[in-house]
């Protein structure tokens, strides 16, 4: 059995000796091109198989040829040296030979592989989403390309868009809302028109764009989301049919317009007459005169608005002044706004109302008033002494708030003035013995009633006085007149008479009416 029947291979070819005479230079040079060429070609076309590990037996079947081949590759000592030409092994014997051994790798390759062996998994799954990535920026740039673009989008927003309707309601902004700003919020094709009335011929296709257009003044910002239709016609977008899906949000900038609170005053005070009388409750106010009848052509100002963005809330503080001829009124009334984001609107949720809102303040009274004698009420002769002894009033100060119409406030003063401390005379006379000139007698008057006829009346009593008492009526806007301002000072003496001598009391009764007027 030959070496191939043994080891499965086929002999290895021996290098034949040629005389060098015969092998020429250029055939040299030939032979060595053509077989570089040739070793070339086999290793691009051959396939390269794994390395296999080396089995025993091979190995040492392998070892004896190559021990027989060194022997006769050896040279022969007696032979003369000469230059052996160089033959080449058979193709395929060189492709094995190569594929035997391993190619030198360079450094970073060989560390690059062992990473990735070492990393199999996450290799893979990053090599997987880099994948994924690339299809959806692909799909992402298909359905941008099948859409109308943003800047069409907001072009027809800002003119198919209606602005909201809003009027700042009683308390509001009265301004109207401008247009500041459109964003696209979102676009996608559909099937068909939403509208089926909008329907385009000839259409190749249709979307739908939903935008968020922002409108402002200078106390509130409404946001408004709408849906627009769109038709692809000729390869242009086309805006179709109205606007639909809108929602309209709004949020304040500021707290409530000062103004409008002051113009809708009535509003205003009807709220806070609420709070101060609540419906069904005993004494409820009814039929005594309102904060709005008495505050509603006064005097109102904000002294102060404490706005809170965060919260929504507006708590204003309002002052009320009501000034009459011989009166005034005065109160401060705290209020808190809410505003609703549904619709934009201010409104009270929270009032703080005084228990004396409606009190009378007399303090107009106060001051210095002189009286000019007019009449005298008498059931006799007359005495005239106060022609030449006129009244002079002073008030001071005033006691107790009063209620509503004034009931339990009282003024405190002085007064000159004459007292008819005598008998009746026979006839009028201009004095009588027993007139006494008061001076700076204290004077403290009640408050008795308010009508159209007698206007608003005070009454009090001076202190008492020898054999007899001294009564001041004060009447201020008599007949509806402002400046008509009565006093009217009674003297009451008290006497003992006797009838067919029997004795008994009798009151001397002289009343003296002074028209008053401030110096």
């Amino acid at each position: 059995m030959d070496d191939f029947e043994k080891n499965g291979k086929k002999p290895e070819a021996t290098e034949k000796l040629v005389p060098e005479a015969e092998v020429s230079g250029d055939e040299k040079g030939e032979a060595g091109v053509v077989g570089e060429a040739a070793c070339e070609a086999a290793d691009a076309t051959a396939p390269r198989p794994e390395p296999e590990a080396p089995q025993p037996e091979a190995e040492a079947a392998q070892e004896e040829p190559a021990a027989q081949t060194s022997e006769l590759d050896r040279p022969d000592p007696l032979e003369p040296t000469r230059e052996r030409p160089v033959v080449f092994a058979p193709e395929e014997t060189a492709v094995q030979e190569r594929a035997r051994k391993p190619r030198a790798q360079s450094p970073r390759l060989a560390e690059a592989r062992a990473f990735v062996n070492a990393h199999r998994v996450p290799f893979a799954i990053g090599c997987a989403l880099a994948a994924i990535a690339v299809v959806f920026l692909a799909l992402a740039g298909a359905h941008a390309a099948s859409v109308p673009a943003d800047d069409v989008i907001v072009a027809d927003a800002r003119s198919r868009v209606a602005a909201p309707v809003y009027d700042g309601g009683l308390w509001g902004d009265t301004d109207e809302l401008r247009l500041v700003d459109v964003k696209v919020k979102s676009a996608h094709r559909t099937k068909s028109a939403a509208d089926p009335a909008s329907a385009q011929f000839g259409a190749s296709a249709y979307a739908t764009a939903t935008v968020v257009a922002t409108y402002e003044n200078d106390s509130v910002r409404a946001t408004k989301e709408a849906s627009l239709g769109f038709a692809k016609v000729s390869g242009s977008w086309t805006a179709i049919g109205q606007e639909s899906d809108t929602s309209l949000s709004f949020e304040p900038l500021s707290g409530v317009d000062e103004e409008q609170v002051k113009a809708n005053i009535r509003n205003f005070l009807d709220r806070a007459e609420q709070e101060l009388h609540p419906a069904g409750e005993a004494g409820s106010g009814a039929g005594e005169l309102s904060l709005a009848g008495i505050y509603a052509d006064g005097k109102v100002e904000v002294v102060s608005s404490e706005f809170d963005a965060d919260a929504k809330t507006d708590v204003v503080e309002l002052s009320c002044e009501k000034d009459g001829a011989f009166d005034k009124r005065a109160c401060q009334i705290e209020a808190t706004f809410s505003f609703r984001s549904v619709n934009g609107l201010w409104e009270i949720t929270q009032m703080s109302v005084p228990a004396d809102a409606k009190a009378r303040d007399f303090s107009p009274l106060f001051g210095t008033w002189e009286g000019t004698f007019q009449s005298q009420e008498t059931e006799g002769g007359k005495c005239l002494a106060a022609v030449d002894a006129p009244l002079s009033l002073t008030i001071s100060s005033q006691e107790g708030t009063g209620s509503i119409d004034g009931s339990g406030a009282q003024l405190v003063g002085a007064i000159d003035v004459l007292a008819h401390l005598h008998d009746q005379p026979s006839r009028d006379t201009k004095s009588s013995k027993g007139d006494e000139g008061l001076q700076k007698v204290a004077l403290t008057a009640a408050y008795a009633e308010d009508s159209a006829e007698d206007g608003l009346v005070f009454r009090g009593t001076l202190p008492d006085q020898p054999s007899g008492t001294v009564e001041v009526e004060l009447k201020f806007g008599v007949g509806g007149d402002p400046t008509a301002v009565v006093a009217k000072v009674t003297t009451r003496y008290e006497r003992t008479a006797s009838f067919f001598f029997i004795p008994y009391s009798d009151t001397v009764t002289h009343t003296d009416t002074y028209l008053l007027r401030r110096p």
